[in-house]
């Protein structure tokens, strides 16, 4: 790489990481740098790699710790903070309100200025139907997550609208006296087809990369047609480079000390989950390619409509990146377009 390169990759970090400070009084700590080096090095995939970037590095905890795991870290909150933060999508929000108010019809969905899609979810559990999931332009969903979805629904058409900062998309949370798994719909809360509400557009949701409300055009016992209008939030590399007029260059701390952490060989253990943060929101029938270096995810559906938008997993680092939806495709009603994925 070339030094203007190398220096736009640093400069583009210390204002991540100046913005978490500036805009929502959270400056990266010593500490949290740390716990960040602490984290790689003992759930890294790839411990070869890993002591290859700790070498380079002269194997200084300090140069490390800016150089690796600053990097790593200012991207993943300011992704969090960034997506859910009222001041810097609360204009885009209230122009989607303010559409919805206008428009509060199904029929008048295709005249939002949001993006419009349909999508048709068939219930089925046969062997074959669930080997051609995608195929056509029905996705078919066994019975669990048949399910799912409906109760997901009726939430959001009962007013009990997803909260800010949580995505629709993930499983739903059984309260703690429940013996049941997290994201299982137990007999007792299974909700029927006939409480669905039909042709009615819902309160306006969020996730991660956009504001968007969703109506089921039509169902039967077993099928079901869903309509989504939705509004992108700007991509977080563009409000950066807005941001960095009024915002300083964040710099290390000068007395920090750190430990260089033991790389853990053969960290991963077989049948076993780590928790980690800044991965994409949960979803189904995604694309997922591997580059040779990371693996990309990109697409697919959440609950109610579907993704235009994905995450890229670095082993070496064990960490997660959203990626960009600059001239991302879009993901319309036909169904073989979810096998786009980014460059």
């Amino acid at each position: 790489m070339s030094q203007v390169q190398l220096e736009k990759k640093v400069a583009d970090y210390l204002s991540k990481s100046q913005a978490l400070e500036d805009y929502w009084q959270r400056p990266i700590t010593a500490d949290q740098l740390q716990a960040e080096m602490d984290r790689m090095a003992k759930h890294t995939k790839q411990p070869e790699v890993l002591q290859e970037l700790f070498a380079a590095l002269g194997n200084d905890p300090f140069v490390i710790a800016e150089c690796l795991a600053r990097p790593a870290l200012a991207d993943r909150l300011l992704t969090s903070w960034y997506a859910y933060n009222e001041r810097i999508q609360g204009e885009l929000k209230q122009r989607a309100e303010a559409e919805l108010e206008a428009h509060p019809t199904v029929e008048q969905m295709k005249q939002l200025s949001g993006n419009y899609s349909e999508i048709e979810l068939v219930k089925s559990d046969s062997s074959h139907d669930q080997g051609n999931r995608g195929a056509g332009h029905a996705i078919k969903s066994n019975s669990r997550e048949w399910d799912e979805t409906l109760q997901k629904l009726a939430a959001i058409f009962s007013g009990r609208a997803v909260a800010a900062g949580v995505s629709p998309a993930q499983p739903t949370r059984l309260p703690p006296q429940e013996p049941a798994s997290a994201g299982t719909v137990s007999a007792a809360k299974r909700t029927s087809i006939t409480e669905i509400t039909t042709a009615v557009l819902s309160p306006l949701q969020e996730d991660e990369t956009c504001y968007y409300a969703t109506a089921v055009v039509n169902k039967t016992s077993e099928r079901l047609k869903l309509a989504t209008p939705s509004w992108q939030k700007g991509p977080l590399h563009s409000w950066v480079a807005s941001a960095e007029d009024q915002v300083g260059a964040a710099g290390a701390e000068p007395m920090a000390s750190y430990t260089l952490p033991k790389i853990a060989q053969g960290a991963c253990i077989d049948n076993t989950w780590t928790p980690m943060g800044g991965a994409p929101d949960a979803r189904e029938l995604h694309t997922a390619v591997w580059t040779g270096t990371e693996m990309i995810v990109w697409g697919g559906l959440r609950a109610v409509g579907v993704f235009n938008a994905g995450g890229r997993y670095n082993p070496s680092t064990d960490t997660w990146t959203p990626t960009s939806i600059d001239n991302a495709p879009l993901l319309e009603r036909d169904i073989p377009q979810f096998g786009l994925a980014p460059k």
